[in-house]
């Protein structure tokens, strides 16, 4: 897969699962599955690490605004492709799954193994996520560029 297909691809997905994860908790809410502070705790868990890489996205989409469009970019191995779009899936699927499952009184005792849960989720692929992230979108502020090797004559 050409790397800017990919790029779109994880992006679109990081975004969508952002805004997805936060419209199912108020959804949820909304329907009864939640208390008023069980659903404030859960979008506070939630969404801080997935505003971090939906920023990463929308800095590169902004940055890159009056980019031509270019069908010249590098090819990425399918184990790259196949690793970075799983990675976004199981990160997602496993914390809607997650607050679906708490919201329905199941797996869960209680409001702290829910959020015990939460934290141990996004700090298992959160790291995975990451480096996938910056690999496509970046994450050092203008001004600041990533170390260069140094040659060694």
């Amino acid at each position: 897969m050409k790397e800017n297909v990919v790029r779109n691809l994880l992006g679109s997905l990081i975004l969508v699962s952002h805004f997805g994860l936060g419209a199912e908790v108020v959804w949820l809410f909304a329907l009864g599955g939640f208390t008023y502070s069980e659903m404030t705790t859960a979008v506070a868990l939630l969404l801080p690490l997935f505003a971090v890489h939906a920023t990463a996205v929308v800095k590169y989409v902004i940055e890159h605004r009056n980019d031509p469009p270019s069908n010249v970019t590098p090819q990425t191995s399918k184990a790259y492709a196949v690793l970075a779009v799983c990675l976004i899936i199981s990160y997602t699927s496993s914390l809607a799954l997650a607050v679906w499952a708490k919201a329905h009184n199941e797996v869960f005792d209680s409001f702290d193994q829910f959020k015990t849960s939460l934290g141990l989720a996004e700090m298992f692929f959160a790291v995975l996520v990451g480096q996938v992230v910056v690999s496509l979108f970046g994450s050092h502020p203008k001004g600041r560029s990533r170390a260069k090797p140094v040659k060694i004559d």
